[in-house]
């Protein structure tokens, strides 16, 4: 996917299909909306509404640098359909320490958690048509000797071009653990909490490998106790809260500016999350061979085009000139086939024959409007 290039006179080109961010059209299926554990109505509208005074926030700083899901208890059907096959559970870490994974730091995940199901939220904010085309960069602070913050400031200083959400993970465990590990890096955390079997852990985020420790883009959340292993079929829901900048960049979720003939700049929010790039997006497994599926929606500045790996569930105006896009669950797939565009662009529709023969393929090419 061709994507924004923030230089004067660019031209943006995302020819997309079925799968990808294809425009298939179709009747909306009701076993799918009753598959998304929340509804657009139940989504909170802002920052203000995503944490509670429960809740500590933690920076996870790197090299480089919305709202929570109200989950329904128990596994939707989505997440039950993608524990399969070795999905079902990871394999078991013989004699292992529950505490063992607490100070883990490597270039690859433990295998003791398996991821099978996101449910992901974004609220997305950039102004679509900035004053300039000078570079975004996040807004200078002060570093904090402090690795845990108050849950104010999970969004204190972020300013009026960010990304705040909420991750609900479905996972697998293999044995009792009182640490997970996953992928994070440019963000800020909260709110980690784990669920199972009708009771709840909170968790406190914490750098893999603790301070001073190589840098591999990963966090550590260490529980209070240790979490049981999930019984073959069953999975536990890990959430976590985060928020970064929107800035410009190449990688992640970022900002890129075009301009059009008339000379008027134009902001767009997009994703590119290849190779290992998911993790500057979301917090998440961020390795190709842990597959899942994804359910998203997003929140972003209303009359712009918004676009998923899938065709839109639902679409509703919000307060404040707010577009709230619920896409549908997509197939499963690597964390870095996430893809999501979001700007001012036009679209052109066709179809191409398919080999072996069978019914057309719906296509969808959009491009600015100058294009």
């Amino acid at each position: 996917m061709a994507k924004p290039v923030a230089r004067p006179g660019a031209t943006l080109l995302l020819l997309v299909g079925i799968g990808a961010l294809a425009k298939c059209g179709g009747p909306a299926q009701d076993d799918r909306r009753r598959q998304l554990a929340w509804t657009a109505a139940a989504l909170p509208r802002g920052p203000h509404e995503l944490l509670t005074s429960s809740h500590t926030a933690t920076t996870v700083t790197t090299a480089t640098a919305t709202s929570p899901i109200d989950a329904a208890a128990g596994v939707s059907a989505t997440a039950r359909r993608a524990l399969s096959g070795s999905a079902r559970r990871p394999p078991p870490a013989s004699a292992q320490p529950s505490e063992a994974l607490c100070t883990y730091n490597s270039l690859w995940l433990p295998k003791l958690v398996v991821p099978a199901h996101y449910d992901l939220f974004l609220n997305v904010s950039f102004n679509p048509n900035p004053p300039d085309e000078e570079p975004l960069s996040p807004p200078p602070t002060k570093p904090s000797p402090k690795f845990v913050y108050s849950a104010a400031n999970l969004t204190k200083g972020l300013g009026p071009e960010a990304v705040v959400g909420n991750v609900s993970i479905h996972v697998a465990l293999g044995a009792p653990t009182r640490c997970i590990v996953l992928h994070a890096a440019g963000m800020r955390l909260a709110g980690a909490r784990y669920e199972y079997g009708g009771a709840a852990w909170p968790g406190a985020v914490e750098k893999a490998g603790g301070p001073g420790a190589k840098d591999y883009l990963m966090v550590v959340i260490r529980f209070r106790s240790a979490l049981p292993a999930t019984a073959v079929g069953s999975v536990g829901r890990l959430s976590l809260s985060f928020a970064y900048h929107l800035v410009d960049g190449v990688d992640g979720l970022y900002r890129s500016v075009y301009t059009d003939k008339s000379g008027r700049a134009h902001a767009v929010a997009s994703t590119q999350l290849e190779s290992i790039a998911a993790r500057k997006a979301f917090p998440c497994f961020d390795e190709p061979a842990l597959k899942a599926t994804f359910n998203y929606t997003l929140v972003t500045p209303a009359g712009l085009t918004v676009l998923g790996n899938t065709d839109k569930l639902a679409s509703r105006p919000l307060p404040g000139s707010r577009l709230l896009t619920a896409f549908r669950p997509t197939p499963k797939m690597s964390p870095y086939l996430v893809a999501w565009v979001v700007g001012r662009l036009a679209s052109a529709n066709t179809t191409c024959e398919v080999s072996p023969p069978g019914a057309p393929l719906p296509l969808a090419m959009y491009a600015t409007p100058d294009q």
